[in-house]
């Protein structure tokens, strides 16, 4: 089914269609899932929605229509484009928009079809990403471009958390950080929170001193607690994981260096590369090359 206009060029464009037959992973029924590279002006023709599809923009930006109603999609959005619409769009002239899209449909009832019911009810289709669905979509292509042992349970797992993370990010104020029942006293109740903020907002955070933002205390008084209780600085903290995620990524998919170093928010590659050497002993490159 191709969807996608030919007045402008692809960058390139990976799909999976399943007009019949459709793959069934756990109780998601795979109609179709694709990476698709935009050049400059490139449109999406119109067309209905023969499924309920979530679509994520990876880079760039662009205009998205439902039904005729434009909205504005970059980096990091999520869309929603419901069966039987009228979806269509086109990428910016100055920044093309690269995006993921994934059709489904729910084999069976339960949570699941709950949740698709949920997201069928929401009148406003765009939202920002707040739990990380990009890496779910990657480790979800890498399974399908290489099929081993396990990949299906795989994909099956990748699906369900692309949907749950998808509603999350929708109805991000119906959800609250998981916390252990029990703490020795507020201060080491206080370090979690920390913690799982900086777990739960790793791509995001840009900026350690707009932690305190979200918590009743300077930031100052969280470095001196966090400091007293881990044995290390929420700096040192946040850094270990942005390698734990670079690590992640680069023996796991076939992100560029490039994008690495961007997501995580280094300011160059070379800031990465050079921080990435000086924690491993070895270039990004080298690493990914010995352990792929």
């Amino acid at each position: 089914m191709d969807n996608f206009a030919n007045f402008t060029k692809k960058k390139f464009h990976f799909e999976n269609y399943y007009p019949e037959d459709a793959p069934v992973f756990g109780n998601v029924r795979l109609i179709q899932i694709g990476d698709l590279s935009c050049d400059s002006g490139y449109i999406v023709k119109e067309h209905p929605q023969i499924c309920f599809e979530i679509t994520y923009i990876y880079s760039g930006k662009g205009m998205f229509a439902i039904d005729g109603e434009e909205y504005e999609v970059k980096a990091g959005d999520i869309f929603l484009s419901k069966l039987g619409s009228k979806h269509h769009g086109q990428a910016d002239y100055i920044e093309p928009f690269r995006f993921f899209y994934l059709g489904l449909e729910i084999a069976e009832g339960g949570e699941m079809k709950d949740i698709i019911d949920k997201m069928n009810g929401i009148s406003f289709p765009r939202c920002e990403d707040n739990f990380d669905i990009e890496t779910c979509f990657i480790r979800l292509f890498n399974e399908l471009i290489h099929l081993k042992n396990f990949s299906s349970m795989m994909i099956s797992n990748y699906l369900e958390e692309i949907i749950i993370s998808t509603y999350r990010s929708f109805y991000n104020n119906m959800f609250s950080i998981y916390k252990p029942n029990k703490f020795k006293n507020n201060i080491q109740k206080v370090v979690y929170e920390v913690i799982n903020y900086i777990d739960t907002n790793i791509l995001t955070l840009k900026d350690l001193v707009s932690i305190a933002d979200d918590f009743d205390y300077s930031y100052n008084y969280l470095a001196h607690i966090f400091k007293q209780e881990m044995g290390t600085s929420i700096g040192d903290y946040y850094n270990k994981k942005r390698f734990d995620v670079a690590v992640s990524w680069l023996t796991t998919t076939d992100m560029s260096i490039t994008d690495i170093a961007d997501k995580l928010n280094y300011q160059t590659i070379h800031a990465f590369s050079r921080a990435f050497k000086k924690r491993f002993g070895m270039s990004p490159s080298q690493y990914k090359s010995i352990n792929s």
